[in-house]
């Protein structure tokens, strides 16, 4: 800062105060390289938390979902060996109820760590998400797909799939939407995926920074993750006019 006096229209002195912000500076580099390295390590646990996920699908499909497939098959031998109908009507509740676990028991699987992911690729795993996502909250999921998918790295078909899971459940929440629109295209050795939705949108305006819809971390969490790998996250949308996410990450 400076204050200069004049005489006759001249300078005549000047008062000048030099602050010295060298320490200031460095604890603003100080807080991005703190920053930098947070990002990165909440990645490196996502992608921790994504092989346990798969670990722990594996197990439950290996062991409880062999051992109640063994059961149900174990009951269906049982029964054809009765031949009075009295004691057939008692097995019926414990078919359903078995039939019933066995289903809980591959959707907790599926939610998981989807093995279709892993051992079919990313289109079969989002066509199975968009399947079951019909069935269960009667909402119309469209899919495309475009290009190769097979060669899609495990990394990049995890971050991906729980980004598009992300967006249908918030879809589901907060969008009243009647249908879901899903694009993935494999092109000029980048991934493109296009989610829009009908439903009620919002002022895309106020999550530029990526925050969510709702708790302020879904948008922001998928947007790092697609950082990460190099990607970008673009947000379209208008009040009243449904919303449009593109995200697009280097293959």
């Amino acid at each position: 800062n400076s204050d200069v006096k004049y005489r006759n229209g001249r300078p005549d002195m000047a008062n000048v105060v030099i602050t010295d912000i060298t320490p200031l500076k460095q604890t603003e580099n100080n807080l991005l390289e703190y920053q930098d390295k947070l990002k990165h390590l909440s990645i490196r646990l996502s992608l921790v938390e994504e092989d346990q996920r798969r670990g722990m699908a594996s197990q439950l499909h290996e062991t409880i979902g062999q051992e109640l497939f063994v059961m149900r098959l174990q009951l269906a031998a049982y029964e054809k060996t009765i031949d009075n109908p009295i004691f057939l009507k008692p097995l019926e509740p414990i078919k359903n109820q078995l039939l019933k676990i066995i289903k809980e028991t591959k959707s907790l699987t599926f939610d998981l760590s989807p093995p279709v992911l892993y051992d079919f690729g990313l289109r079969e795993a989002v066509e199975t998400l968009s399947r079951n996502i019909e069935s269960k909250h009667q909402i119309r999921v469209q899919t495309c797909f475009e290009g190769e998918m097979d060669e899609v790295k495990d990394e990049i078909k995890a971050i991906l799939y729980r980004n598009i899971k992300e967006l249908m459940h918030n879809t589901i929440k907060h969008a009243n939407a009647d249908s879901i629109q899903i694009r993935l295209e494999n092109a000029d050795g980048r991934l493109r995926v296009l989610f829009r939705d009908d439903g009620v949108g919002f002022d895309a305006a106020r999550y530029a920074n990526g925050t969510s819809f709702a708790n302020g971390f879904g948008l922001f969490d998928i947007r790092e993750k697609l950082n990460h790998l190099g990607g970008q996250l673009k947000i379209g949308a208008t009040p009243g006019q449904g919303t449009v996410i593109r995200m697009e990450v280097p293959l």
